[in-house]
């Protein structure tokens, strides 16, 4: 069962990440898995259902395309990955400036959507604006 969600903007820094996670919960229970686009899309997707996974790193662009794309995959496949939303505690945003300044905001409103309000959110980034106080507004209940 998913409990954290990583999301990143970029593909390339998504599977970055999940080598990370890959290396640090190498001699524990816990799981990475990645979800991302292109040409494996599918394939990512099939590998967590076949062998779960508690921590799901992404990019916004492939989690909205699954979570609003019922046409592509088997609707049951769909809604079985989108079950496991409803157990997840924490949100990290990676890079949160970047995910704003590629036009990410309305991905990323789509996919809080989608999990609990109830959760432990992380946003990080390398600068401050005007644009990231929106996005956390977004992301966090209380501030």
């Amino acid at each position: 069962m998913t409990c954290a969600m990583v999301i990143s903007p970029t593909r390339e820094l998504a599977m970055q990440t999940n080598d990370e996670f890959l290396k640090m919960t190498k001699d524990t229970n816990l799981k990475p898995f990645l979800i991302i686009g292109g040409p494996k899309s599918s394939a990512y997707l099939d590998m967590y259902l076949e062998k779960g996974g508690q921590i799901m790193i992404s990019t916004p662009g492939s989690l909205e395309a699954i979570l609003l794309n019922s046409g592509s995959r088997d609707a049951a496949v769909r809604d079985l990955f989108i079950s496991s939303f409803q157990y997840i505690e924490i949100l990290i945003v990676d890079e949160a400036d970047k995910l704003l300044e590629m036009g990410f905001l309305r991905q990323i409103d789509v996919i809080l959507s989608f999990i609990p309000r109830q959760r432990r959110t992380g946003l990080y980034s390398a600068s401050d604006s005007t644009s990231i106080q929106k996005l956390s507004s977004a992301c966090m209940r209380n501030q």
